[in-house]
């Protein structure tokens, strides 16, 4: 297997192993040690990340199977809120309750993982209207010139 391949398959696994800890975490009972030991205050923020994080491992692994576009990229940010509205309301079978708080943390990650996606794959923040400046390539007698003095190949 090629180092691609390994990367392939890192990504794939950490992205399954996230959907299965996120989903698992979500649908305990509160009774369960797992879910308790989270301080309440804490609970509803905890969605932020874990959404955050699920949602770059899912353009991860979406970028290496198709070529990522903004309609690809706006399917995977719906279908990750859905999934995270699914399990608000799976969570009613559990014991513990449904919150449309809890929806709005996980759709709260999902949007700071397109932003950061945005912005690493962009160079910029969604807010920024100027590119990034990118080096303008030497002049050909800039380049003579520099071949000339052994400064570049």
């Amino acid at each position: 297997m090629t180092l691609n391949g390994w990367r392939r398959l890192a990504v794939g696994g950490a992205w399954l192993c996230t959907l299965v800890g996120v989903a698992t975490l979500s649908l305990l009972p509160e009774t369960n040690p797992a879910v308790g030991c989270v301080p309440p205050e804490w609970a509803d923020l905890a969605h932020v990340p874990a959404y955050a994080l699920l949602t770059m491992l899912t353009i991860l692994v979406a970028a290496t199977r198709v070529r990522m576009s903004r309609g690809i990229l706006v399917m995977i940010l719906l279908l990750l809120s859905l999934f995270g509205g699914v399990i608000e309301i799976l969570q009613t079978f559990t014991g513990r309750t449904a919150s449309v708080l809890d929806v709005a943390w996980n759709s709260a990650g999902v949007a700071l993982a397109a932003w950061s996606h945005r912005a690493w794959t962009t160079g910029r923040a969604a807010d920024t209207e100027k590119p990034v400046a990118k080096s303008a390539p030497l002049p050909r007698l800039a380049r003579v010139a520099a071949r000339g003095r052994g400064e570049c190949k």
